[in-house]
């Protein structure tokens, strides 16, 4: 197998390593939390004096890998030895960060090519990747249309910025709700309902904060559809438009260490509020709030910056 450039390969061992510092409930049965890049369930870090880096580290090893179907071949070699009675947590930690990177198909399709069949990863890895999809393979499609790898570098349209807000906020799973109760593709919550019903002339939005609740939506997503959420998710960003248009001066300077942009401040509006933006902008980056997964107002001025929106 032809090898990654080592300081990749350096990073994906590291991984490995750190993974070994969790506690794994051999029995468990671990899901992934992707709002908030780490598993749910019992994985415990057993060493209390520092946070576990294994998320960070791998997507570090991808991002440095220059040939990320390479590093997925020798990812998947690496697995092939690992103890097979803590194969399932690992696959279930990693495996999430690989999909978000390459993509859906391209996993899968490398999975089948480089994994013995009837092996225990093999196993692992498709039962994994068919919890994408649904029967007639809908969230598989909606997955790979929202994955960043499908579309260029150099591509930061106002089309891109809504697929990636999606990617990042559900990974691209329109059905889903949190115990926080925000719904769908953009993780739209009923306060964010409301507002988006003051301040349009859509009828269609103009009442769906009464008709659209987390229980009914948990009983019928359908209720709820991809092309409401995303028109929904649109007014919602004229909307801080509007709200932050006194912040706009802010645009091009370097704030926190963050050059400001339209879609970084809208971007991060959708994070923690408009209030949480000006607390930002005002206090020079100090105070940086965070929505309840603990992700920082300052990681979506930075993600979401140098788009090119289309607000009209």
């Amino acid at each position: 197998m032809e090898h990654l450039n080592s300081y990749s390969s350096f990073l994906m061992e590291e991984a490995f390593e750190s993974i070994m510092d969790i506690n794994i409930n051999e029995n468990a049965d671990y899901e992934w939390d992707f709002k908030n890049d780490k598993p749910k369930g019992d994985l415990n870090v057993r060493k209390t004096d520092h946070s576990n880096k294994t998320v960070e580290w791998l997507k570090d090893s991808l991002d440095k890998s220059g040939d990320k179907s390479k590093w997925y071949k020798q990812f998947l070699s690496k697995i092939s030895k690992v103890n097979p009675k803590i194969k399932k947590a690992i696959i279930t930690v990693m495996l999430p960060i690989v999909i978000g990177s390459i993509g859906l198909n391209t996993t899968d399709d490398i999975s089948q090519e480089e994994c013995v069949e009837g092996s225990a990863e093999s196993d692992l890895i498709s039962n994994l990747i068919s919890n994408y999809t649904n029967e007639s393979g809908e969230k598989k499609e909606l997955f790979d249309k929202i994955t960043p790898e499908k579309e260029s570098i150099e591509d930061k349209s106002f089309d891109k910025f809504i697929k990636d807000v999606a990617f990042r906020e559900s990974s691209g799973r329109w059905d889903i709700s949190n115990d926080g109760g925000f719904m769908g593709l953009y993780q739209i919550g009923k306060e964010s309902l409301r507002d988006a019903s003051h301040r349009t002339k859509d009828p269609e939005l103009k009442k769906l904060h009464k008709t659209i609740t987390k229980d009914k939506f948990d009983k019928d997503p359908n209720i709820f559809p991809v092309e409401l959420q995303t028109k929904v998710f649109k007014q919602l960003l004229k909307n801080n438009k509007h709200y932050l248009r006194r912040y706009y001066k802010y645009i091009g300077k370097t704030i926190g260490g963050i050059h400001v942009t339209e879609s970084g401040l809208l971007g991060a509006a959708h994070l923690v509020g408009n209030g949480g933006v000006k607390k930002f902008l005002r206090s020079g980056g100090k105070n940086d709030d965070t929505d309840g997964n603990g992700t920082k107002c300052s990681e979506y001025l930075k993600l979401f910056s140098n788009y090119k929106l289309d607000l009209s």
